[in-house]
């Protein structure tokens, strides 16, 4: 019992160390022979820890969630349309009648899919954009700001101010 316990405790405390190297004010890379790995600090991303990175910035935020719906209905239509276009051609390939009818919708839910598969991938992409120029201009704003210094009042009499 002290054994399991111990293994939950240090399952938690990873976790949690783990999760401390995602945040919302570090730029995303793009990588991947197809552009669909996403890191941040060397950690790679998954669709929620995306989601969590493009919610700091409010156009990211409506980009993702709007990938996000796409994707829903991309990964349905396109699995009944490889299931209908399966399993027509291992029906024909099995011996049995071709059904072309399966076949048909099947290939017609791939067709609708491609668009909305591609939607995803686009509003990704810009997101990513979109919060990596958020990122980049707030870095640029934080360079741009100088401390001024003052002699001046201070709530416990005359010292050092700096304003930034």
């Amino acid at each position: 019992m002290v054994r399991i316990l111990l293994l939950a405790c240090f399952a938690v405390c990873f976790g949690d160390c783990f999760a401390q190297r995602i945040n919302q004010t570090d730029p995303v890379e793009i990588g991947g022979f197809r552009e669909d790995v996403y890191k941040q600090n060397d950690v790679i991303l998954d669709r929620d820890a995306l989601g969590y990175v493009m919610r700091s910035n409010g156009f990211s935020s409506q980009l993702i969630d709007r990938a996000d719906k796409n994707r829903g209905g991309a990964n349905v239509l396109g699995f009944l349309g490889g299931a209908g276009v399966g399993w027509s051609l291992g029906a024909l390939l099995g011996g049995g009648d071709f059904p072309a009818g399966i076949f048909a919708v099947g290939a017609g839910f791939l067709i609708i899919s491609i668009p909305l598969s591609t939607a995803v991938k686009r509003n990704t992409l810009e997101a990513i954009k979109a919060h990596n120029d958020h990122v980049a201009q707030s870095e640029s704003n934080r360079r741009q700001r100088k401390w001024q210094w003052s002699i001046g009042s201070t709530a416990g009499g005359v010292g050092l101010r700096a304003q930034f």
